[in-house]
């Protein structure tokens, strides 16, 4: 669970929210496992996700910091990220509501929108070498409204690369 950013009658909320996105189609809460992170790319089209996008169905996850690796040697290395401000980090997303049929539970599961870091001189750095670099969009204080209105143009338009000295990262040995 995590604080998680939304619009609900026109108004922002603030609430818990699962990581991880459940469709709708889904019966499985465990399924959010395999959906924390939906490519910018690819997120209108696939199963998993592309209802809610359609719906433009965008929050924002609230963090104080994320963690990725750098691998050295063949070891991963963990590396703790966070605004240079030391300000919290609000990531885009893209959620859902679901209400249980049987309980009338509802739950509420969101997946983070993140983009290709190939050239991203802070995110290029993490992850294996041989792979596509991806990251998190880290958005500033004057998109947060932006990205929980926005349609799809707008949210596309958001989702780009941190400037430079905008977020800082130093290891972080578990």
């Amino acid at each position: 669970m995590a604080p998680f950013i939304y619009i609900d009658g026109n108004q922002p909320k603030c609430s818990l929210a699962q990581f991880g996105l459940i469709p709708f189609w889904t019966e499985d809460t465990r399924f959010g496992r395999r959906t924390y992170n939906a490519r910018s790319e690819t997120v209108a089209d696939k199963l998993s996700y592309r209802h809610v996008w359609k719906e433009c169905k965008f929050g924002l996850a609230v963090m104080e910091s994320f963690f990725e690796p750098v691998w050295e040697n063949g070891i991963s290395k963990r590396w703790n990220i966070r605004r240079a401000d030391l300000q919290p980090i609000a990531v885009p997303c893209i959620w859902q509501r679901l209400t249980d049929q049987k309980t009338e539970e509802v739950t509420l599961s969101f997946s983070i929108l993140t983009i290709n870091a190939d050239k991203n001189p802070m995110m290029m750095q993490f992850h294996k070498h041989e792979t596509e670099k991806r990251s998190i969009v880290v958005l500033n204080e004057s998109e947060y409204m932006l990205c929980l209105h926005a349609n799809h143009t707008e949210a596309k338009k958001l989702l780009k690369p941190a400037s430079d000295d905008f977020l800082i990262a130093e290891s972080s040995p578990r």
